[in-house]
């Protein structure tokens, strides 16, 4: 093998790894990246959920289901809905349902239910419990929910 042919064999497999990197680099800034948390105290009773678009570009939400084991041993479920009324003023989503909730390239959105709205929809102390939030494109993310007395940290 002559010295111009190591050289061009080694030149494409630089060449080839770093068109690999690019376009590993592309593909991951362009993934829909969220980060939710969940804290729910059935004393009050309140859920609040964080969502945190951790991605470089705007994400729409379509639903937030909240979901947990009963006492039967078997799965049950709610969508967060219109009966809760948070001011988008104050970085809140006002209604999940219906039409996505945009949430801005790194930034985050704060989702809080309270009073007889939460009481009638979720046990007193369920088990398993989790949020799974729906994207408008792509799959949905889960987390699961802190369940916690009212102003533990």
């Amino acid at each position: 093998m002559s010295a111009t042919t190591a050289v061009a064999i080694y030149a494409a497999v630089v060449a080839t790894g770093g068109l690999t990197w690019n376009v590993a680099s592309w593909w991951l800034d362009r993934r829909t990246k969220l980060a939710v948390r969940a804290d729910y105290s059935p004393e009050i009773p309140a859920l609040t959920v964080v969502i945190t678009n951790q991605s470089t570009f705007e994400v729409a939400i379509s639903a937030i289901h909240v979901d947990w084991i009963g006492e039967d041993g078997e799965r049950h479920g709610r969508v967060l809905g219109e009966d809760f009324t948070p001011d988008d003023d104050q970085g809140l989503l006002r209604t999940i349902t219906g039409t996505p909730k945009k949430i801005a390239a790194r930034d985050f959105k704060h989702v809080f239910a309270g009073g007889a709205a939460v009481a009638n929809a979720l046990p007193p102390d369920p088990h398993a419990f989790r949020v799974m939030v729906g994207l408008a494109h792509g799959p949905s993310v889960t987390a699961p929910v802190r369940v916690r007395a009212w102003g533990e940290a």
